[in-house]
């Protein structure tokens, strides 16, 4: 699911290939991933667990990227391209997958983009997204 969401954004983002600077392909976050559990892997075959914990906290940390893309997405779509009740249920559900995340990190981030995103919010703003 997360690997082809992150195909899928990265076509709008322009951040696919191996570098993140193409249009097409495979993800950039999906090669960091892969990469990433392919480190994991041999951190805990060699018993090194307490690295192999760092390198889940990195992949998940990545897994957010796709998920973000998707809310930014969402959110020009209802904006700019006035989309209609699946474009803003779609944003509404990106955004109640990143807020606990963003919350984390800026409480004043997450508010905007509830109040941008949630369901029944009377206006989005694209950019404050």
């Amino acid at each position: 699911l997360w690997h082809q969401l992150a195909v899928k954004r990265c076509t709008d983002y322009k951040t696919c290939g191996s570098d993140g600077v193409d249009q097409a392909g495979r993800s950039k976050v999906n090669y960091d991933i892969f990469d990433l559990l392919a480190l994991g892997n041999y951190q805990l075959t060699s018993g090194n667990c307490d690295a192999a914990r760092g390198t889940v906290e990195k992949i998940t940390a990545k897994m957010y990227v796709p998920m973000i893309q998707g809310s930014m997405r969402y959110a020009y779509k209802v904006q700019m391209l006035q989309g209609g009740e699946k474009e803003k249920a779609e944003g509404a559900a990106f955004a109640a997958a990143v807020l606990p995340r963003v919350h984390a990190e800026s409480q004043s981030a997450a508010s905007t983009i509830y109040n941008n995103l949630k369901v029944g919010a009377g206006s989005t703003d694209f950019k404050q997204v």
